[in-house]
């Protein structure tokens, strides 16, 4: 999601060049100049020919006035361009920085959540994934293929991979049915986390729900696409009511990775405002600047409660920030989970949110970048306007 780091990074302006203000020195030897030749030029003029005696009474009108009159327009001139040039700067650097105020209030536009599933090998439902967030929930036991399965949602262990990744889809899509039937609000969007083949199941699935998805997702990759899903939600031009961001994990049968894979799903549906979490926009990290710049997206004076990471390389640019990293047994209970690591850190980070009743912060690597987001109670915050 290149286009979705370039949204993220701070708005380049072209700088706006200060004239330099007029001096007086070259002001007066240009009167000067122009003075001198107009009267060189008269008294070459009268040297020409006899002058009557109103014109030899007229010389010094001759000779001085049309010279200061031309030192008089090109002085003009000159501090009239530096005034219009001041005007113009002041001008484009007030329109700049109207825009930037205009882009530091948007990026703290965030998605509230609505609903939310989340799937593991450890966390199958809504009592098992709330056991997990607070750490009663046992590891899940390593399986010799190679594979953490999602073992309470699926009993048919046994069953091929083809198998496997369609009962997972049957039962998102029941799970999704019942939003989408019992929701007061209805999605206008899909971003879509998985193979093109698993979504073309999927749709297949809804079909026997009455529900018709699109042939593709408007929208297909990791966590960067939160920038385009929160955009959308706050796009006035073209509102829109939610957006549903899915997720499918199901790994073939390996036994030689030395870390087992895992099956996983997630369902969450985004909206503009109501839920009890607010989603903020997350930062490619690589530097301090950007840990300030996630704190300033979720309008955080100070480091938030904790930080849940899947990244190991960027923690040392949060623990100088101050920010406290929350212990987890990430490789224990998830696995490699693949393209779905940063969503299950993102969707992990909310159960402490809700846990904690306060901001938590989220690191995980996607497309071999680390990104950096916080997950926040539900706060309206303003509309920045352009």
């Amino acid at each position: 999601m290149d286009a979705a780091q370039r949204h993220a990074s701070t708005p380049a302006y072209a700088a706006v060049p200060l004239a330099t203000p007029p001096r007086i020195w070259p002001c007066l030897l240009l009167s000067v100049v122009l003075v001198a030749g107009d009267a060189l030029l008269t008294l070459w003029w009268f040297s020409q020919g006899t002058p009557s005696t109103a014109q030899r009474e007229q010389f010094w009108w001759y000779a001085l006035l049309p010279g200061c009159l031309l030192a008089g327009i090109a002085v003009s001139l000159r501090l009239a361009w530096y005034a219009l040039w001041q005007l113009y700067a002041a001008v484009q650097q007030h329109t700049q920085a109207e825009h930037h105020t205009w882009w530091l209030r948007c990026r703290q536009e965030s998605a509230s959540v609505r609903e939310s599933m989340l799937w593991g090998p450890a966390c199958g439902d809504t009592h098992s994934r709330d056991r997990l967030a607070r750490g009663l929930h046992a590891a899940p036991p390593q399986a010799k293929e190679g594979v953490l399965r999602i073992v309470d949602v699926l009993s048919v262990s046994p069953a091929s991979w083809n198998d496997r990744q369609n009962t997972i889809l049957a039962t998102l899509a029941k799970a999704l049915a019942t939003w989408l039937h019992g929701n007061p609000i209805q999605a206008c969007g899909f971003a879509w986390c998985g193979s093109a083949e698993a979504w073309s199941g999927l749709r297949v699935q809804m079909q026997q729900h009455g529900l018709n998805l699109p042939p593709h997702p408007q929208l297909e990759g990791g966590v960067a696409m939160l920038e385009y899903i929160i955009d959308r939600l706050h796009d006035e031009t073209r509102p829109v009511e939610a957006i549903i961001c899915l997720g499918l994990h199901c790994p073939a049968s390996d036994a030689s990775r030395s870390v087992p894979a895992a099956e996983a799903a997630f369902a969450i549906m985004l909206s503009r405002h109501g839920g009890a979490f607010r989603l903020h926009r997350p930062v490619p990290l690589s530097d301090r600047q950007h840990v300030q710049r996630t704190q300033d997206n979720a309008a955080l004076d100070e480091a938030p409660a904790g930080y849940l990471s899947a990244s190991g390389q960027a923690n040392a640019l949060l623990e100088d920030a101050g920010w406290p990293l929350l212990e987890q047994a990430q490789q224990a209970y998830w696995g490699e989970l693949g393209p779905l690591q940063a969503w299950v850190t993102l969707l992990c980070a909310m159960d402490q949110a809700n846990l904690n009743e306060r901001a938590t912060g989220w690191l995980a690597k996607d497309n071999e970048q680390d990104w950096l987001g916080i997950v926040t109670p539900a706060v309206p915050l303003a509309k920045g306007k352009p």
